[in-house]
């Protein structure tokens, strides 16, 4: 589907600004399986994944992949767990955990 990208990707080493540009058009084009693919592979290379398994966890929420987005949540609580207390302590990680929990729960009571 987006093959020049693809190309342009390769070539400058998967910039996080063009990966990202990848995935809104991935996503605004209703490729959700590639957009998570993309997701999935981003979020393993990462030396901190939490951010990218928290955006893979709202896209499988999003297209109603309920069993899926519950654990894709729960894998992106693992990855903040892991972290350093001081690291964890960053407001933007606390706001992340705190997203991560609330949908939890929300998953879990329609259930």
């Amino acid at each position: 589907m987006l093959s020049g990208l693809e190309t342009g990707l390769e070539r400058l080493g998967h910039p996080v600004t063009l990966e990202l540009k990848a995935l809104e058009v991935e996503t605004g084009a209703g490729y959700h399986d590639e957009a998570l693919r993309r997701l999935e592979r981003l979020a393993v290379s990462a030396v901190r994944p939490e951010t990218w398994l928290a955006r893979k966890a709202n896209l499988l929420e999003q297209v109603g992949r309920d069993a899926e987005a519950l654990a894709a949540h729960r894998a992106t609580l693992e990855a903040i767990r892991r972290l350093t207390p001081a690291k964890r302590s960053v407001p933007a990680i606390a706001e992340l955990e705190g997203q991560a929990l609330e949908r939890i729960h929300r998953i879990e009571d329609l259930r």
